[in-house]
């Protein structure tokens, strides 16, 4: 991900960590089978 954003990976790290944050990013279920969703806010 980081080299397709042209970031290193710990701006990958705190681009997700700042989304998580915002509630845009949430994980659901758990560890081994659960999913990321994104929450779209109108």
């Amino acid at each position: 991900m980081a080299d397709e954003l042209g970031i290193s990976l710990e701006g990958v790290k705190k681009q997700i960590k700042n989304l998580k944050d915002r509630g845009i990013l949430v994980h659901e279920g758990s560890d081994k089978t659960g999913y990321w969703r994104i929450i779209i806010k109108p």
